[in-house]
């Protein structure tokens, strides 16, 4: 008898463990977002926690069915969301599978990833399928950003290259054929545009040193008045499509690092071509003010959203004005500007012209 109460002291108590390891792993899942499900693979009937529900909207209580599930998939996703639940049901094999849904209360998109393994009767039969979700939308959106990135680099690169075959073969052609000319105006467009690719390249550099932390400037005393007329005589070199006035008030001398601040003034010019309408008018100029250098770009483009405006300067920021949504790029450029303007302890900001087109870009930095 003693043996009895014992053995039965002995069981309540694994039971009491078993529950309260349930509640801790429970907990786990809930701090970690993560939802946990049971699936009975011949009824189809479901088994969830609280988080898995909130994550597809589905009721907080009562029945759930794999079809209630699906119904949150995406409808081109659902065949192959389907496939993995044959696969597991006919073979036993593990589930780990990523797909999007729209939530079936609020229709936000969500990337969900389901990770599972298959549990078998007595009889080597698959039974049920124990799997966790979690919301991995954070990470893919890094993966297409990453995608998208690699994409725009190869395209940003290949036109430069383009032109520097083309100069190539040019300067080889005349040689071959024994021409006697200058060849010094091909060598200047060449070094143009490699200079323009070392420049994207270390832009797309910027982004990793950003990223970590590790981007320095290496300041200098220098006349700015030769920054920008570089900057002028180059694109009044290279651009065509777009009528640039630059007015500058000359000598100015200032402590910062050059090559940094010419990619700032280069990134405001160009985006300031690529917004707004071939024919246009861009102005860039520089002034002193209050001891410091503060430059300006303005185009005649479609200026900027009002409520946008305190999004411009952040990373990947994209501008959701439908007028531009064709217009190439990665929603960088304009970050990069601002992490090198703070590091100079300076300023950037774009403001709209009233009662005109187009917006102004604007930033100051200390003289010294």
């Amino acid at each position: 008898m003693a043996e009895l109460v014992w053995l039965n002291a002995e069981l309540t108590q694994s039971h009491a463990d078993l529950k309260a390891s349930k509640e801790e792993l429970q907990a786990a899942f809930d701090a970690a977002e993560m939802g946990s499900c049971s699936l009975d693979i011949k009824t189809l009937k479901a088994e969830m926690s609280r988080e898995y529900r909130n994550h597809y909207g589905l009721p907080l209580t009562g029945e759930i069915n794999w079809h209630m599930v699906t119904d949150a998939v995406e409808p081109q996703y659902r065949e192959e969301v389907n496939r993995v639940l044959a696969q597991s049901a006919q073979h036993g094999a593990p589930v780990d599978s990523t797909y999007p849904i729209r939530h079936l209360i609020s229709g936000e998109r969500k990337w969900m990833r389901v990770v599972g393994k298959v549990r078998k009767s007595k009889d080597g039969i698959p039974k049920s399928i124990y799997a966790v979700v979690m919301d991995v939308s954070r990470q893919m959106e890094e993966e297409n950003r990453k995608n998208e990135f690699i994409s725009m680099i190869s395209h940003e690169l290949k036109t430069p290259l383009t032109s520097i075959g083309g100069f190539t073969q040019i300067l080889v052609h005349k040689a071959l054929n024994g021409a006697n000319e200058d060849f010094a105006p091909i060598c200047r467009k060449i070094q143009r545009q490699l200079g323009k690719m070392a420049r994207m390249i270390e832009g797309f550099l910027d982004i990793s040193r950003l990223e970590f932390g590790k981007t320095m400037i290496k300041k200098a005393e220098f006349d700015f008045a030769l920054l920008f007329e570089d900057c002028k005589q180059e694109f009044n070199n290279e651009i065509q499509t777009h009528h640039i006035n630059f007015n500058g008030i000359g000598s100015v001398i200032i402590d910062a690092d050059r090559d940094r601040l010419e990619m700032v003034l280069h990134n405001l010019i160009s985006n300031a071509i690529k917004y707004s309408p071939m024919g246009s008018a861009i102005d860039v100029s520089y002034q002193l003010a209050d001891a410091k250098l503060m430059v300006s770009v303005r185009d005649r483009g479609m200026g900027i959203l009002e409520y946008e405006r305190d999004k411009l300067f952040r990373r990947y920021f994209r501008s959701q004005n439908q007028r531009i949504h064709t217009v190439a790029g990665f929603g960088i450029g304009l970050f990069i500007c601002a992490e090198i303007l703070r590091l100079h302890n300076g300023e950037i900001g774009a403001e709209n012209i009233p009662g005109e087109p187009g917006a102004k870009f604007t930033f100051k930095i200390p003289l010294c």
